[in-house]
């Protein structure tokens, strides 16, 4: 992959703006800092020092950066009004003092804050042909896979399920709130036994390592709908929020295939693209579609569908795990490099029982996708060579508190403004692949014919804290997309 890097032309004043946009996002991160109960003042006081600072830049700069900061400074404003005060009518009057917060906000009004931003940084997505949704209540669920699934009703509604008869049963409480839906492992695994998927790819997803959920939250009913995901066992940052009514816009910007599917009250709502995909084992990256501050994990290159290397370290897990069996990249995508999500994924994998034949076989399908270099013997050789880029990686992968979140969804918040100035205002991602003959075929990327060695597997597992061992931590930073567009 090359980047070509404009040297014969002065920037534009777009581009120059960009940068000074990239700067004011920074020093906002920087606010999240420290004492968290001082977070909202510390991020007004800088937001209306950044607006101030403006004032120094040329005009057409200005002009070009004022309004995102107003929308931002706008939102801050109503949220530190006192209840029934009269509403603030300039966006960059000071807030007063008397509303400055003595502590920190509960952890759903900050989600509901983030959300609201969030709303403010989206970009539309372009229409593109309409799923196909269909529907089983749990009740006809049960009654189709008789053998497989039990669904009980009353007060404490539960469904159970397990890859074939004779094994053992898993069981997860239904919600009580018809405005609160698992996603991810339970509802794949309640579509591939309807779909009849291979019995191996079933059983790869159990039992569920996370429980993750959607939810349609009200203008009140935030902290609830936390407290019924709590009950349900999901963590805080697995639930998320959305406000898009329509279902199937929701589903449509799921990141694979055979996430276009959720479980809830009523039963199981899902595509028939997540269908076919259970039915043929090949997982798919989803079309160029924004996903919020889940950003998007393709792109078009030369009317190509791109996949990013976020995008990729997701095939890569679903293929290495046995919850999918294959993928299909076109010969362009070798040129975006994996890069930091070998380390992300691997340091995933470490944490897995067979944590040795996970990692063999994620290099085994770094090299069929191009992304190990020829000298890279290993796993091993691949991750000393990545952690030597990114020597700011920690493998220390403590659970997350409250305040780390925060933090995690800032960054999240500044790639998204940052994405948003750039598209909006034609500033280029700099990102430029060399285009061969051929490059546009799809080839296949799976394990066929690739065999786990027990003995090499259990070498590769035990070698893991050694290695990390090795390797000079940092601070853990968020992964960095390397492909943008």
């Amino acid at each position: 992959m090359s980047i070509d890097r404009p040297v014969s032309r002065e920037p534009s004043k777009e581009e120059l703006a960009y940068v000074e946009f990239q700067e004011i996002v920074n020093r906002c991160l920087k606010a999240l800092e420290g004492d968290s109960t001082r977070w909202f003042s510390r991020l007004y006081r800088t937001l209306l020092k950044e607006r101030e600072r403006l004032h120094s830049l040329p005009v057409e700069q200005q002009e070009l950066l004022y309004g995102e900061l107003d929308e931002v400074i706008r939102l801050m404003v109503e949220w530190a009004r006192p209840e029934g005060e009269r509403k603030v009518s300039s966006a960059a009057s000071p807030i007063p003092s008397a509303a400055a917060p003595a502590s920190s906000p509960s952890f759903s009004k900050i989600q509901e804050r983030i959300h609201a931003l969030e709303h403010l940084l989206l970009l539309p997505n372009k229409e593109t042909a309409p799923l196909v949704l269909q529907k089983i209540s749990p009740e006809k669920l049960a009654q189709a896979l008789p053998e497989l699934v039990e669904y009980t009703t009353g007060d404490n509604p539960k469904i159970r399920f397990r890859a074939s008869e004779g094994e053992p049963w898993t069981e997860a409480a239904v919600p009580k709130r018809d405005d609160l839906f698992y996603k991810g492992g339970l509802p794949r695994i309640l579509l591939k036994l309807l779909a009849r998927a291979p019995l191996a790819s079933v059983r790869a997803e159990i039992p569920m390592n996370d429980i993750d959920m959607i939810a349609w939250p009200g203008e009140n009913d935030r902290q609830e709908i936390l407290d019924e995901a709590l009950r349900l066992g999901a963590d805080i940052e697995g639930v998320e929020m959305t406000d898009e009514k329509d279902v199937e816009k929701v589903l449509k910007v799921r990141d694979v295939s055979i996430n276009q599917c959720f479980f809830g009250r009523e039963g199981l709502v899902f595509s028939t693209k997540a269908l076919e995909a259970m039915q043929s084992g090949v997982v798919e990256i989803m079309d160029p579609m924004d996903r919020g501050l889940y950003g998007s994990e393709s792109f078009m290159f030369d009317g190509i569908k791109i996949v990013k290397n976020r995008g990729m370290y997701r095939l890569f897990k679903f293929v290495a795990e046995g919850k999918a069996e294959s993928f299909e990249q076109v010969a362009l995508n070798r040129q975006i490099d994996l890069g930091i999500y070998w380390l992300v994924l691997s340091r995933k994998f470490a944490r897995k029982k067979n944590a040795g034949t996970l990692l063999n076989r994620f290099y085994e399908l770094g090299k069929r996708a191009g992304q190990v270099r020829e000298w890279e013997e290993n796993i091993y050789d691949v991750l000393t060579r990545v952690h030597s880029e990114f020597n700011f990686f920690t493998f220390n992968d403590a659970k997350q508190g409250e305040e780390d979140i925060v933090r995690w969804l800032g960054r999240k918040l500044a790639k998204m403004a940052n994405r948003k100035f750039r598209l909006t205002r034609g500033v280029s991602s700099g990102l430029n692949l060399q285009r061969s003959q051929g490059d546009n075929m799809p080839e296949r990327i799976s394990l066929a014919g690739y065999t786990d060695d027990p003995v090499a597997d259990m070498a590769t597992g035990n070698a893991w804290e050694g290695f990390v061992a090795s390797r000079r931590g940092g601070v853990s930073g968020e992964p960095q997309e390397q492909a943008v567009a």
